[in-house]
């Protein structure tokens, strides 16, 4: 458990070192000794993209359910891994594919619920495309930071924006919490939210910037 504890720094987003890293290293107990990290990251895989297909068939609870099974999963494989001492560059590599993917993957099926069909029709058409080159350039960003400087990106840096843009933790907690108002509130009520997100992913860019212009 040294291993986990150890790991639990300050390069994790809010919700990972608050909610979903602590669940992992709970459950890290109960993982099977023939069980690897990538053997997780494979589940993780498979689960969010069982999101998606939940929210395509209408369940926003079951997305939700899922999503957070996912964080949680994305956090225990690399704790599986480092209990192993079987950490490495590909495991790693195969890590940030599965967050990339499986962060698309829910965030178009996302879109796709609240469709044009909640869209003015001068905005419907490329609104999809900002919020996918938005969540890219924030996941980009944080990736070639970690790459650039051999540390993981300083998320808690970033204030209130760790709680809702800076890492994948936050923005698939956020997708859940526009996923809950659209299923009690109505469709326009979720896909207000979503677009406020989506102005939240953007000053969280532009405050990158600024970082940077200081640094």
């Amino acid at each position: 458990m040294a291993l986990s504890n150890a790991h639990l720094d300050s390069t994790d987003g809010f919700y990972s070192r608050t909610v979903h890293r602590p669940v992992a290293r709970y459950l890290l107990k109960f993982v099977p000794l023939f069980v690897s990290g990538n053997m997780v990251t494979t589940l993780s895989l498979l689960v969010g993209i069982g999101a998606a297909c939940a929210l395509l068939a209408g369940s926003a609870l079951a997305t939700v359910v899922l999503i957070q099974t996912y964080c949680i999963l994305s956090c225990l494989d690399g704790e599986v891994a480092r209990l192993r001492r079987a950490a490495s560059t590909k495991g790693d590599f195969y890590d940030t594919l599965t967050d990339r993917f499986v962060e698309v993957v829910v965030l178009f099926t996302i879109i796709r619920s609240f469709g044009a069909d909640h869209m003015p029709q001068d905005i419907a058409w490329f609104a999809p495309y900002v919020s996918l080159t938005l969540v890219y350039l924030l996941a980009y960003s944080s990736e070639k930071y970690r790459s650039a400087f051999k540390v993981g990106f300083p998320k808690p840096r970033e204030g209130i924006f760790n709680l809702v843009s800076s890492g994948i933790d936050a923005r698939m907690t956020a997708y859940c919490v526009i996923l809950g108002v659209g299923a009690l509130a109505g469709s326009d009520a979720g896909y207000k939210l979503f677009i406020a997100l989506m102005s939240v992913e953007f000053a969280n860019i532009a405050l990158r910037f600024i970082l940077v212009a200081r640094s």
